[in-house]
């Protein structure tokens, strides 16, 4: 069953529109009246609806049942990383990193970053999109690019913290608090220079700081992400 993206479901909606991007959605997925679609609010919730009519411009949509939070990890999941040069890698790795269920992305301004900005309306374009293809219920909030030590301070509303880091271990120790509802993890990778020793300094400040291992190759920065995303997605469930 395909799904389309609406930010204005609500828990109490019985029917809802959509517009301009998701008609043009809509409309190249073929979809007739009465066939059934799913609707994402991006928000946590999931709507089962059928279509009541669709044309160029509008989608109407009935619906049957509001689901919360399906197909999502246990709690927020942040990546933070220095922003990529290039930009082809760095919407492909925001496609990525939607579909294995981040909630929080961080662009980091860091020493070694090539790049001190990132194209914020072409990198939600790709998170809508790959929400709508892995049926998420929960869009990534994509924060505005900041430095580590302001990201030192976000980090504490976090409460696993972890630093990909080619001596670090093979695993993620995940303490008995997360298996509640204040269950939260950053993840903390290097741009393409790696982080300076002044970086990894203030990050090393972090008490609860894991450092992870992902094998003995060198990989690039956008697959060391993939890579940290999948292994937490694959443990903490």
């Amino acid at each position: 069953m395909d799904c389309l993206y609406a930010p204005d479901l609500h828990e109490d909606s019985t029917i809802i529109s959509v517009e301009k991007d998701e008609v043009k959605h809509a409309k190249s997925l073929r979809l007739k009246i009465g066939e059934r679609v799913l609707l994402s609010s991006g928000t946590g919730l999931i709507a089962l609806c059928t279509v009541e009519s669709i044309n160029s411009y509008q989608a109407v949509f009935s619906i049957h049942e509001i689901r919360k939070n399906i197909h999502e990890l246990p709690g927020r999941f942040a990546i933070a990383i220095g922003i990529l040069h290039n930009k082809d890698r760095m919407e492909y790795m925001i496609e990525k990193l939607t579909e294995l269920g981040i909630t929080d992305f961080y662009p980091l301004i860091s020493t070694h970053a090539e790049s001190h900005s990132c194209d914020e309306k072409r990198l939600m374009s790709k998170m809508v999109s790959a929400l709508k293809q892995c049926k998420r219920s929960i869009l990534p909030v994509l924060h505005k690019p900041i430095t580590i030590n302001e990201l030192l301070t976000i980090s504490a509303q976090y409460t696993i913290h972890i630093l990909a880091d080619p001596s670090g271990k093979n695993s993620i120790d995940y303490p008995e608090y997360t298996n509640t509802n204040n269950n939260s993890i950053i993840a903390f990778i290097g741009p393409e220079g790696g982080f300076s020793a002044q970086e990894l300094q203030i990050i090393s400040s972090i008490s609860t700081i894991q450092t992870l291992s992902l094998g003995n190759r060198r990989l690039r920065a956008e697959t060391a992400a993939i890579a940290v995303s999948s292994i937490i997605q694959y443990t903490w469930q």
